[in-house]
This record gives structure tokens, C-alpha cells and sequence, in this order.
């Protein structure tokens, strides 16, 4: 998950040079209106991408705090839980990745989801979204 958020900090940065970039030799000609408002786009991207930066180093931040050594019973921060409907792991809102051809959906703790998968154990059910889940060990 490091390496997925490093990777979305990279390109940020990269996306916001390449937008200065190009906002900054955007050079003004005789149709100032026209100027103004591509400067005023290119601003409003560069305001939109260093939004998803500062996201991407709090979710950084976030993740740095789990420690991946720490043996756990039940659902915590950085817990890995299968469940008869997936694999879960407790750390940041991201959704679902592939690794090493294994799902696992990448969930923060105050998701709905994740709100019930806290302090459960394995051998434990929960009840959400009108299904039945069973607990069936937790990393």
C-alpha cells in the first residue's frame, strides 16, 4: 500500500509541473478573454491536484502508522481479515487491488464495513447489508 500511495504522490507532483508548465508559457495574445480563461482553467486543475496530493500524503501518513509486524487476534488497524465474502485489510479507504493474483479490498476503519470488522474475531459473524458474514481468521 506504500508503494501504491508513493506512486500517487509521484504522479501528482508530475501532473501539477506538467500544469504550471504549461500554464506558465501560455503566453498572452490579442484575445486577453480567451487568455485569462485558460489561465484560470489551468489554475483550477492546479488547485484540484494539489488537493489529491495533500489526500495521497494523508493517507501516507495514515499508513505509516500501521505497523505491518504486529501480530493481532481481531480487526484493527493494519488487521488482514477473511471473511466468507473476502479478504479485507484495515488501513485506508482505497477500494479493491490484486496482488499476486489475491483480491483484497483496502478499507479505513470508519467505512461502514469497517465499522463492524473493528474489535471482531475469527470464528465471529456480522451482520451487514442484510448478509450474514463469518469471520475466518485475522492477520
Amino acid at each position: 500500500m506504500l508503494e501504491l500511495v508513493a506512486q500517487k504522490i509521484t504522479t501528482a507532483h508530475q501532473a501539477i509541473a506538467s500544469t504550471r508548465e504549461s500554464r506558465d508559457s501560455d503566453t498572452k495574445s490579442s484575445m486577453g478573454d480567451k487568455y485569462e480563461t485558460s489561465r484560470e482553467m489551468a489554475q483550477q486543475e492546479l488547485n484540484r491536484l494539489e488537493g489529491q496530493l495533500a489526500q495521497a500524503k494523508a493517507l501516507q501518513v495514515d499508513l505509516q502508522r500501521i505497523d505491518p509486524a504486529k501480530a493481532t487476534q481481531k480487526g484493527e488497524l493494519g488487521a488482514l481479515i477473511e471473511t466468507n465474502k473476502g479478504l479485507f485489510y484495515l488501513a485506508i479507504g482505497w477500494g479493491k487491488i490484486t496482488l499476486d493474483g489475491v483480491t483484497v479490498f483496502v478499507l479505513s476503519p470508519a467505512a461502514p464495513l469497517g465499522k463492524h470488522l473493528i474489535g471482531c474475531r475469527t470464528g465471529d459473524a456480522i451482520a451487514f447489508n442484510g448478509q450474514q458474514w463469518q469471520v475466518t481468521s485475522i492477520r
